[in-house]
């Protein structure tokens, strides 16, 4: 190799480490977070990243110096040998550093997110069962207790209350699903037969801007000093005209190629909400929603196991539960998987 095209490959390799940074970033084209745990896992994932590109760039360094310091020459001769235990030897100690220095700042914010389950009244304690190709969801009623009477079941969409703990008791009735929050950096695999529990929490509101037409996140203050509309409104999608980029950005009007909006329903009864009451205002917002997806390929039509999450100030959470209707036509699917082969899951909290 010529040191003209090695330095052309390292003049190429450098923009490409740059770009990678930028895209990782959380301010690029990962979803916003949503949660102190979020931001403290983006901070985290930066910091692991930052390291990599840094061994990358040194280790492509050395091998292109090498290329060219030791490139083939007129009367030169190659030399050989068997190593160095020296080398060797830094070469296995600078990993094993780094990875225990990883080991140790992770520690935290590992025991916080998968060790440390919240406890307390005020947590909300939410049965997942999955199943080809749809989510399935249980709320214990005012008795507390899963399995009984007075259950809430909803399929594909859920609510929660925002700035409260959620423990979701999750499992599979058939393959290996995986539960994915983006927002919320939270993703488990659930496997048939296995119990398993992950826990996050929603600090931000999700809305629609009707002005700008893209997903906005607000504060429980801020929302309640808005005028949003919680019914009236159909969201709609469509191939967008404008090309993305050379990677997928976060702009709505960018994102997978197509152009999201919401509608006015003409046939759809107009509710508008400000401070917790009816308003005659003009909508700023329309009440959205956060995704939830399964990131394990499940079957033929893993593609559509898609669900929603509202996040909800607490008396409209209230509002969500008891609004509900008694006979969802999903008892059969608890009684008959989760209650029958597994009742030590259902318990008083």
């Amino acid at each position: 190799m010529k040191p003209s095209t090695a330095l052309a490959g390292l003049a190429l390799l450098l923009p490409s480490l740059g770009a990678a940074a930028t895209v990782a970033s959380p301010h690029g084209w990962m979803p916003a977070e949503v949660s102190e745990a979020g931001k403290q896992i983006d901070a985290l994932y930066m910091h692991i990243l930052y390291i990599v590109i840094a061994i990358f760039a040194i280790t492509e360094g050395l091998l292109l110096y090498s290329v060219i310091a030791f490139r083939a020459r007129p009367g030169r001769r190659a030399s050989f040998f068997h190593g160095s235990a020296g080398v060797e030897l830094v070469l296995a100690t600078i990993p094993a550093l780094i990875l225990l220095y990883i080991t140790v700042v992770s520690s935290r914010l590992w025991d916080r997110v998968r060790l440390a389950e919240p406890k307390g009244a005020g947590v909300v304690h939410i049965q997942v069962l999955a199943e080809q190709f749809s989510w399935n969801f249980r709320y214990p009623g005012p008795d507390g207790a899963f399995g009984t009477k007075d259950d809430v079941l909803t399929n594909v969409e859920g609510a929660v209350p925002v700035g409260q703990d959620v423990v979701f008791h999750i499992t599979s009735k058939d393959v290996i699903h995986s539960f994915f929050l983006p927002e919320s950096r939270l993703k488990q695999d659930l496997v048939p037969g296995l119990l398993g529990k992950v826990w996050t929490r929603w600090d931000l509101i999700p809305v629609w801007d009707l002005v700008k037409q893209e997903r906005v996140l607000l504060t429980l203050d801020e929302y309640r000093a808005a005028a949003v509309a919680t019914a009236g409104y159909t969201f709609q999608s469509e191939p967008n005209p404008v090309k993305a980029g050379w990677y997928q950005a976060s702009s709505s009007e960018r994102l997978n190629y197509l152009r999201y909006h919401y509608d006015r329903d003409p046939s759809a009864k107009l509710v508008v909400e400000k401070g917790g009451k009816p308003s005659t205002e003009a909508p700023q917002y329309v009440l959205h929603y956060y995704e939830i997806a399964c990131a394990q390929l499940c079957g033929s039509l893993h593609f559509g196991m898609r669900g929603t999450m509202r996040v909800l100030p607490p008396e409209d959470y209230a509002a969500w539960l008891k609004a509900q209707p008694a006979d969802s036509g999903l008892s059969d699917k608890w009684a008959s998987v989760w209650d029958r082969y597994h009742p030590e899951y259902n318990k008083v909290f």
